[in-house]
């Protein structure tokens, strides 16, 4: 994952410099490699020792060995230990903890507390709220349907909600977050993560280090928080907040609202996107860069209600408002012309 996250082509030099401080080139497919599973992890080992439920409210515990846990029907316990172990949770509210190996557990129909404990786990929910802990190890959680709740925990995670209104939390290190369906709410935590929302209304967070946050479908909400981020808010009207850092806001399709936060920012425009507002723009701090073949000589800047407008001169198409800025403090050292494909 680590490999994956380095290869991501975003660059960033510090600020100031003659050239625009990063290229914009957010590739997805990144994110959703690591989200897919392969469709033999969640077949059953022929080899395992079996460990059955009794269909009523059971405490089952695995060997040191590789065990195959099927709860069966009640509110039970599995327990495995030292083995790569299988747990298969059936219906009623069950509690799973994966032990020592590298587990694989997949939830039940109601809702389950599912711990994935020490070892690279892979843990897929059911149909329930379930609740699920990734704690140590480089774990891959899929939510499934409900509304969950997802926590990496210390290691390199991958996290998917899927269906439903899904809460998910990074953790400590370099993690991999994508809502999918429902309005979700995402937070990277700690390390430098990759969050995408997905469709719905979804809210992300960056959390403490450098984050990639993609808005996805749906009106978003996206804040990058600490460290200079890079928020993309994709589709329809989304709302971005650099936060603390040199940030790095591309509204994209839409009519979107962009506010940098502290540090040097830039605001990427382009005649493919929709009208940006950017709230809090600061002259000689602050950089609009150019995308799809626009350039500066192609701009008609105008003021209006104290606002400075952005225009196209040739199709009056209005590609940026900034707020509060008067338009006679804008010029051509306000803008970088980056046309590297999209």
């Amino acid at each position: 994952m680590e490999d994956a996250l380095k290869s991501l082509p975003v660059t960033v030099s510090p600020q100031p410099t003659p050239e625009p401080m990063a290229v914009y080139i957010f590739d997805p497919t990144v994110l959703y490699q690591k989200l897919q599973i392969n469709a033999d992890a969640l077949t059953p080992p022929a080899s395992a020792n079996p460990v059955n439920g009794t269909g009523n409210t059971d405490d089952l515990e695995a060997t040191d060995n590789q065990d195959l846990i099927s709860s069966g029907g009640g509110n039970d316990q599995a327990s495995a230990f030292k083995g790569d172990d299988f747990i298969t949770l059936e219906s009623g509210n069950n509690t799973a903890y994966g032990g020592q190996g590298n587990d694989t557990v997949l939830g039940g129909q109601d809702n389950d507390l599912i711990f994935g404990d020490l070892g690279d786990d892979l843990i897929q929910s059911g149909g329930g709220n379930d609740t699920v802990f990734g704690t140590q190890g480089n774990d891959l959680l899929h939510g499934n349907q409900g509304d969950d709740l997802l926590l990496g925990g210390e290691d390199i995670d991958v996290l998917e909600g899927n269906e439903g209104n899904d809460l998910v939390f990074g953790g400590k290190s370099t993690d991999f977050l994508k809502g999918n369906e429902g309005d979700d709410v995402l937070f990277g935590d700690e390390g430098t993560d990759i969050v995408s929302g997905g469709t719905g209304n979804d809210t992300t967070y960056g959390g403490k280090e450098t984050d990639l946050l993609d808005g996805n479908e749906g009106n978003d909400l996206l804040w990058g928080d600490l460290g200079d981020d890079l928020l993309d808010g994709g589709t329809e009207e989304d709302q971005l907040f650099g936060g603390e850092g040199n940030d790095i806001l591309v509204g994209a399709e839409g009519l979107d609202t962009l506010t940098g936060g502290g540090g040097n920012d830039e605001f990427y425009i382009a005649t493919q996107f929709d009208t940006e507002t950017i709230t809090d723009f600061q002259d000689g701090l602050d950089r609009i860069v150019f995308t799809g073949g626009l350039t500066f000589a192609q701009l008609q800047i105008t003021s209006v209600n104290g606002n400075t407008i952005l225009t196209v001169t040739s199709t009056q198409q209005q590609v940026a408002k900034l707020l509060g800025v008067n338009s006679s403090l804008i010029t051509a050292a306000d803008f970088f012309e980056n046309n590297s494909p999209q």
